[in-house]
């Protein structure tokens, strides 16, 4: 870490964070990461905050590759998801205040807090699909045309069919003028016969 003045810049703000808001010494900046997320708050909103804080450019992916680092890929990206998750709640919160606090007067104002809103909604939604998400059942699509055109080419099929069938000299001559097994198959063959 030495020779990565940034690394070294989000250690060093990440524990100074880390401490001040936490009553044991066991809070690690994992932890403050995942609170931080779980508030409502953005990881690129730390990411500006670190870089105001240590005159040094942070990235998202650069506070990730450090907690990942230090505390293992699969350990960081199962805390920040299960913060995310948690954090949906939140976002919906801040959504109705928004639109609660919303001036009613000025029609920019209220198509901004709209806005602002829709968009924490729909991150809630995507965080925490169980509990805020849209249900998606399956989708059924019935064509009344398409139904009506097979239903039309079955009753066409089906003299040609009953032929087919009561035919006893049927052979499998390819010059033969029978039907192909594939299309009596797909025909339905009604009688009029009670027998």
């Amino acid at each position: 870490m030495a020779g990565n003045p940034r690394r070294r810049a989000i250690a060093v703000e990440l524990e100074i964070r880390a401490r001040n808001t936490a009553d044991d010494e066991t809070h690690t900046p994992l932890d403050y990461v995942a609170e931080w997320v779980e508030s409502g708050k953005t990881l690129v909103k730390l990411a500006l905050e670190l870089s105001n804080a240590s005159n040094t450019d942070v990235t998202v992916p650069a506070i990730m590759a450090y907690l990942r680092k230090q505390y293992g890929h699969q350990a960081v990206d199962q805390r920040v998801t299960n913060a995310r998750k948690a954090s949906a709640h939140t976002l919906a919160e801040e959504a109705l205040q928004i639109v609660d606090d919303a001036d009613d007067g000025d029609a920019n104002t209220l198509r901004k807090a709209e806005m602002q809103a829709n968009k924490r909604l729909w991150m809630a939604e995507r965080f925490n699909r169980a509990e805020l998400g849209n249900e998606r059942g399956v989708s059924v699509q019935i064509n009344v045309g398409s139904l009506h055109l097979d239903a039309m080419r079955v009753r066409t099929l089906e003299p040609r069919a009953l032929a087919f069938i009561s035919d006893s000299s049927h052979t499998n001559d390819p010059d033969s003028t029978a039907i192909p097994d594939a299309i009596v198959s797909d025909a339905v063959i009604v009688s009029d016969d009670n027998t």
